[in-house]
């Protein structure tokens, strides 16, 4: 990072005031103490929680002055919310249902967003004929009591699925009442519960509320407002130390993973616990999203959510519910410190007025910094001409949707999309006019698709098109077909009509193929016999003629 010689300047001086003070008080007695902090996690000693055994293990917590004491949860203790409002402890882990209390009028404050997505997920049996939402309707279903599981009840009502309709059951925490045929599905972690079937072997799959546009916030760490008020120093120190712990846990999973068995005595195995730890990556993706972080608007959809499902009344107003790590540090125990002398006093006000400068100026060029980090993997992942996806996040796409995870068909079809006269174009027009097709063709194939689609251009005249599957949408052939037409219809350049066709080859999934390159394969010896027909054509791949495809459609 780049910091300008003011900058340094600043840095001069204040060190020297440090170093000033520290001369003045080097034979006084220390006053620095450490405080004491309890948190009380969400549930047993497991991986879900390394980010605050390594803070703690690795010194993060020492090294802000906190003296912390980890207090496991799980079924036989009081809720961390209920000990965080008795002030039994000072923090502990939720999940999203925590704005439904602070709605209720419970003064308690969010602190950090672990997860950036929740793990809970219904497990069902393979072969059992649940593969979808819908089809739990008349099937029993286990719950664990409300909020924990709303995000299932949320999935449930934006598929139209009364709650009445299924048999909803308290959980047993007990996944082998799914497998001995108790219930017919089982309200799981995806971190945990697939990884015992598949070690006990049970063939199972999962229902995940993301799959249906339901992403919630999970495992919150949240304080008093109380506390935060007294202590936001305290607040402020436990948030970073604990972020700096997630940070080395999620980069060290097996160094952490034999700290957590060498120290806190899991019922989890190694194994377990790896397959925990690589699993809750995904949803935590730090890659992406800076540990902790909450979106304010992130918040109001979920609690809107909450409020449609009837589990909240009145306005789902969350002003004050998160806490700002940014507030300026409360000085107060500065000040006590200089009391000391009135030398030490100046010298320590001067060294913070120019700490506080540069702390700011900091912040400053590190938002700047991840502000155009993330526009930079932005623009690495789009097609700079078209603005749609690039072949990069196309690959990348097809290999989540085909994602083992999933457990159930997310992707209906793979179409491949190439030009029939764009070459001529660019030699006749001008690459400015070919550079203005592309960007009509992209727009087309845009507005022909739906939202959940993925449109990219993968080559130069070349485009492609994930087709999600989703209920009572349109059937992937005659969505192409539509296409087909679409782009058979001159294109207008600044009142020159451009024609360039386009022909079409399709595989569908998992009909023809699960696997990301056996299905660009298949789409591509599909393009290839659309082609052949002599271009304006659509070919769907056809397994029991895999050389020559079968001809459906032509514009």
């Amino acid at each position: 990072m780049r910091i300008d010689f003011r900058t340094s300047r600043h840095c001069a001086r204040g060190l020297w005031a440090i170093l000033a003070l520290a001369a003045l008080l080097s034979h006084a007695p220390s006053t620095a103490a450490q405080e004491d902090v309890t948190i009380q996690l969400r549930w047993k000693h497991q991986f879900q929680f390394a980010g605050y055994y390594t803070a703690l293990e690795k010194g993060f917590y020492d090294e802000a002055g906190l003296s912390v004491e980890i207090i496991e949860g799980g079924p036989a203790n009081n809720s961390p919310i209920s000990a965080v409002l008795n002030r039994q402890v000072d923090f502990g882990v939720s999940g999203p249902g925590l704005a439904i209390e602070r709605l209720k009028g419970r003064p308690l404050l969010a602190v950090a967003a672990i997860f950036q997505s929740s793990p809970i997920v219904w497990m069902v049996r393979d072969g059992s004929g649940i593969e979808r939402p819908h089809d739990l309707v008349g099937r029993s279903a286990m719950l664990m009591p409300a909020p924990e599981s709303a995000e299932l009840l949320a999935m449930l009502h934006l598929e139209g699925i009364s709650a009445d309709a299924v048999d909803l059951r308290q959980t047993t925490y007990d996944p082998d009442d799914l497998f001995s045929g108790a219930v017919d599905a089982y309200d799981a972690y995806i971190t945990n519960e697939p990884f015992v079937a598949a070690q006990q072997g049970h063939a199972v799959r999962t229902i995940s509320p993301r799959t249906y546009g339901v992403d919630f916030y999970s495992d919150i760490l949240f304080t008093s407002e109380a506390f935060a008020d007294e202590n936001p120093d305290t607040v402020r120190a436990f948030r970073e130390a604990s972020i700096r712990g997630w940070d080395y846990a999620l980069r060290h999973q097996a160094e952490i993973v034999d700290l957590i068995l060498a120290k806190y005595q899991p019922e989890k195995g190694r194994d377990a616990l790896l397959y925990e730890a690589e699993t809750m990556y995904k949803l935590i993706n730090p890659d992406i999203v800076a540990i902790g972080h909450m979106n304010p608007r992130r918040w109001d959809v979920i609690t809107q959510t909450f409020k449609e499902l009837g589990m909240i009344d009145g306005d789902a107003d969350l002003n004050g519910f998160l806490f700002d790590p940014n507030v300026q540090a409360d000085l107060r125990p500065y000040y006590q410190a200089i009391a000391l002398s009135l030398a030490a006093a100046l010298l320590l006000a001067l060294a913070l007025f120019w700490y506080i400068r540069l702390t700011r100026r900091l912040r400053r060029e590190v938002a700047e910094r991840i502000k155009a980090e993330t526009e930079a993997r932005r623009l690495a992942m789009t097609d700079p001409l078209t603005g749609i996806a690039n072949r990069a996040l196309f690959r990348d796409r097809l290999a989540e949707m085909l994602s083992p995870d999933h457990r159930e068909p997310v992707l209906a079809a793979l179409a491949l999309v190439d030009l029939n006269a764009f070459k001529s174009v660019n030699d006749t027009l001008g690459h400015a006019v070919g550079d203005a097709v592309l960007r009509a063709v992209a727009d087309r194939l845009t507005s022909s698709c739906r939202a959940t689609d993925i449109v990219a251009r993968i080559g130069g005249d070349e485009f492609a098109v994930l087709i999600a599957r989703r209920a009572g949408g349109r059937e992937p052939v005659g969505l192409m077909q539509r296409v087909l037409t679409g782009l058979g219809e001159p294109l207008d350049h600044r009142g020159t009509m451009v024609n360039v066709g386009c022909s079409i080859g399709i595989a569908l999934c998992p009909e023809h193929a699960t696997e990301p390159h056996d299905l660009f394969e298949l789409a591509d010896a599909a393009l290839y016999a659309a082609k052949a027909e002599g271009g304006n054509s659509l070919a769907v791949y056809d397994p029991q003629r895999p050389q020559t495809t079968q001809k459906s459609a032509t514009a």
